[in-house]
């Protein structure tokens, strides 16, 4: 019993509610059923007497002559008609007019029951008579026993005695109990389908109060309230939340207008710093007092509330851990702001060294895999190293800590600004002596009017008026200042509505001995050793591949690994977009692509299009994430090669071999 209980305590509310419902009604209706089965058979059984008490006084009142007259011929005759009574096992009819019982007829069915069972029923009629005098009528074993006294002018002359077999009875015990158990199951399936439905009622603002939770903790917008459906134990609750909500926003409050009275400084440091004229020495003197300065009152809140929190317990706990993640907010702006001033003022230098790409980025994307978890986004990873085209682990020339803050920005901003989807970071060899770092993301995008104004400071697209809690604006213009420092050309693409790259290139560390000549696609040209070429299969390296596909994250990470295996790629995203490419002439050597497309085509017909378009069958792979047979059997009923994701690299490249090849 502790055990259930534990494991109930655990269980979802929701769960719960469909237990404790299923339980109650599975109960009650057994118990209904019981006592309905129970009735049934006591009603069916009173029936049956009432039924062979009729018919046994019939048969009585038309043996009396028989019976008085000792006529065996009319008596045997009268007994008879039990034949048409499936019931009746054993019939007898006996005269009394003597001092011993004389069996004048007796009727026995042979249909049913063994005849040993049944001999001797009628030589103990006395003894049947005597079970049967208050009532005419008892049960024996499986069997109803009736005794009907014969009559002749008022005298009893004789009995009628009948065994009847409850078989009959029996046999509408076990289906009313299969009936039962059906209903009981129908009605426990209802009352799972209603129950799913009706819980929402209970569970919903509960579900509600914990997103509004959520999203206060995710965007730091105290003034969301959670809405009140009714005054019962969740409303109450609900209150008490949103009172809670009121005295955070007010604490908040007050954090800011610290903060503006810390942005005045910040004015006032400015001011001071244009007075001296640009004087390096002079601002690098100046922003290492403010720093230290700013930090210093920081530094005592940070103290002040840690010690608060040891002192203070109960409703207050929650108010000093808000605080507490405010400071920490302040503090990381403050950073931001004096990393801008600092690399204005030239003071902060790179430092470059050799760094190996795998390892600096496994790390900061592990530490971004919670944030985009919490967001329900798909954080990927794709280097273009040894595992994808038999390259040695990638080493690039940069100052390690300015590069890993580039890309945490980056990283900071696209988990930020995207909803759905996911996020991709891909460092690919562009030119053979660069690496092209690049984040992907499918998040609101940027308007093309305002491409050219995020690397400001204080510039914020849904931030115009520079609300403390969204940030000052200083991630992406740190992250231009970083790479200007680095000599790391920076450029960036977007579409609105459909999501941001920041490509970022970074300089390749080379062996003394190998020298790399990539092109853009991929192709290698070396006096030494080669990295790629060599280990190309022709019948891979320079041929046309044509990319459908609608996810963006998946076109790119396909693009990145065909390139390296010194493919020619185009990709499409759209049927539109690939009629007007088949318009210009283009003609690929083999096409990939997704079963499911946002057009109203597929990926078979698309296809099918296209041989039609070029007059050639054109060699073509499919690659889906359906796991409906019925796909799979349209894909092959149009001869075509599939490919189920997630598709790994070498199987990829072992089927396009055997298309360009077959």
């Amino acid at each position: 019993m502790a055990l259930f209980s534990s494991y109930f305590a655990d269980l979802p509310i929701r769960r719960k509610l469909m237990v404790i419902i299923s339980v109650a009604l599975w109960v009650s209706m057994l118990v209904a059923s019981i006592a309905f089965i129970a009735y049934d058979q006591q009603t069916a059984r009173q029936r049956l007497i009432g039924e062979m008490q009729v018919l046994a006084k019939v048969i009585a009142a038309r043996s009396g002559a028989a019976v008085a007259f000792g006529d065996k011929k009319a008596a045997s005759t009268n007994v008879a008609a039990f034949e048409f009574h499936s019931s009746v096992i054993i019939a007898c009819l006996v005269s009394s007019t003597s001092k011993t019982s004389i069996v004048l007829a007796q009727y026995r069915r042979e249909s049913i029951g063994s005849a040993a069972g049944r001999l001797g029923f009628c030589e103990n009629s006395d003894s049947i008579q005597a079970n049967a005098q208050y009532k005419n009528y008892y049960f024996d074993d499986a069997h109803l026993v009736v005794e009907e006294p014969v009559l002749l002018k008022g005298k009893e002359i004789g009995q009628l005695v009948m065994k009847v077999s409850l078989q009959q009875i029996q046999q509408r015990l076990w289906q009313f109990a299969l009936v039962a158990l059906m209903i009981q199951f129908a009605a426990g399936l209802l009352a799972y389908l209603l129950t799913t439905r009706l819980q929402k009622m209970i569970t919903d603002p509960l579900q509600q109060l914990s997103t509004v939770a959520d999203h206060i903790t995710g965007s730091h917008d105290y003034s969301l309230r959670a809405e009140r459906n009714g005054s019962d134990e969740v409303g109450v609750v609900v209150i008490a939340f949103n009172d809670m909500l009121h005295t955070i926003q007010e604490t908040h409050h007050q954090l800011k207008e610290a903060m503006f009275e810390l942005e005045d400084k910040r004015e006032q440091s400015d001011a001071l710093a244009r007075s001296a004229n640009e004087r390096r020495e002079e601002i690098s003197e100046y922003f290492s007092g403010a720093s230290h300065d700013l930090r210093q009152p920081l530094h005592a809140m940070g103290l002040f509330v840690e010690t608060l929190q040891q002192e203070q317990g109960g409703s207050t706990s929650h108010l000093l851990t808000r605080l507490d993640q405010s400071i920490e907010h302040l503090e990381l702006l403050l950073t931001d702001l004096l990393d801008v001033s600092k690399l204005d003022a030239g003071v902060k230098k790179a430092k470059k060294s050799p760094v190996d790409i795998r390892s600096l980025f496994q790390r900061i994307v592990n530490d971004f895999s919670v944030l985009a978890e919490d967001k329900q986004l798909r954080l990927s990873l794709f280097i273009a190293d040894k595992e994808y085209a038999d390259i040695e682990p990638l080493t690039i020339h940069t100052d390690p800590m300015m590069l890993e803050r580039v890309i945490r920005n980056l990283l900071s901003n696209a988990v930020r600004y995207t909803e759905r989807g996911g996020i991709l970071v891909a460092c690919r060899l562009v030119g053979g002596s660069k690496i092209s770092i690049e984040v992907w993301d499918t998040g609101r995008g940027i308007p093309e009017k305002q491409q050219t104004r995020i690397f400001e400071s204080h510039h914020q697209l849904d931030n115009e008026n520079q609300e403390a809690e969204k940030g000052f604006g200083l991630g992406l213009s740190v992250v231009k200042r970083l790479t200007d420092s680095l000599s790391h050309p920076l450029s960036l693409q977007s579409i609105e509505g459909r999501g941001t790259v920041f490509k970022l290139q970074v300089p390749l560390v080379m062996n003394d001995d190998k020298t790399h000549e990539l092109t853009e696609e991929g192709m290698s040209v070396s006096s030494g050793p080669t990295l790629i070429a060599n280990s190309l299969p022709n019948d891979i390296a320079g041929k046309k591949l044509l990319l459908l596909d609608d996810d963006l994250l998946v076109m790119e990470s396909l693009e990145t690994v065909l390139v390296a295996w010194g493919a020619e790629v185009k990709k499409v995203g759209s049927f539109d977009e690939l009629k007007r490419l088949l318009v210009k002439g283009y003609q690929p050597d083999v096409i990939l692509s997704d079963y499911n497309l946002e057009d109203e085509v597929n990926g078979v017909e698309a296809i099918e299009y296209l041989r039609t378009q070029v007059g050639q069958l054109v060699p073509a792979l499919v690659l889906t994430g359906e796991t409906n047979s019925d796909v799979f059997k349209i894909i092959e009923g149009n001869g075509l090669k599939m490919l189920k994701k997630p598709v790994k690299p070498a199987k990829l490249r072992a089927m396009l071999g055997y298309l360009l090849t077959s």
